[in-house]
């Protein structure tokens, strides 16, 4: 998988201002946000001190997503608990980049990352976005339950879906979307 060699995550509290606000930029877009729990337009402060605040968050790393140099996206873990080894995670993918094959790769770059000191992964999903719940699936997730009527949309409740995976379904899984080659 090409694209795998060329994403790299960065913390954003290592990036300059510029580079943070072209992440917010792309987490404003109306295509992010509205598969987001928070869908209100965050405004540059709010970005700003919300960045100052991870910067002592050992429970939260926060990643920008480059591919081959050009920022891409985002992807988080959060409620890290070193105690039980898990976290959730989360992900967004810049709209004008997708088609081009970012996803899996992001997907395979986090879960490689995550699993170097975790053993279990959680994610969330509203249940109307079935691409990312279908995407969960394809990286190895199984579903693990639902949250009903979690979520307030245009006056609607949602449920969530919660899905999971941990160290040994991902192991088995990347050798499935990456074949044998599984040094990638």
């Amino acid at each position: 998988m090409e694209t795998l060699h060329v994403l790299e995550l960065k913390p954003i509290i290592e990036l300059p201002e510029a580079t943070q606000l072209e992440l917010l930029a792309i987490r404003k877009h109306p295509d992010v946000r509205q598969h987001m729990y928070t869908i209100h337009e965050i405004s540059r402060e709010e970005h700003l001190q919300w960045i100052e605040r991870l910067r002592t968050d050992n429970r939260t790393e926060f990643y920008a997503v480059f591919k081959a140099g050009i920022l891409v996206g985002a992807a988080s873990l959060d409620n890290i608990s070193t105690e039980h080894k898990r976290a959730d995670w989360g992900f967004y993918i810049d709209p004008e980049a997708r088609g081009e094959r970012i996803g899996t790769a992001l997907g395979i770059k986090v879960l490689d990352h995550a699993f170097k000191t975790l053993v279990k992964l959680n994610g969330e999903v509203i249940d109307f976005n079935e691409r990312s719940i279908a995407f969960h699936k394809k990286l190895g997730f199984k579903r693990e339950g639902i949250r009903r009527d979690h979520i307030i949309r245009d006056g609607r409740h949602h449920d969530v879906v919660m899905l999971g995976i941990n160290a040994d379904e991902w192991r088995e899984q990347r050798v499935i979307l990456l074949g044998e080659n599984v040094r990638d």
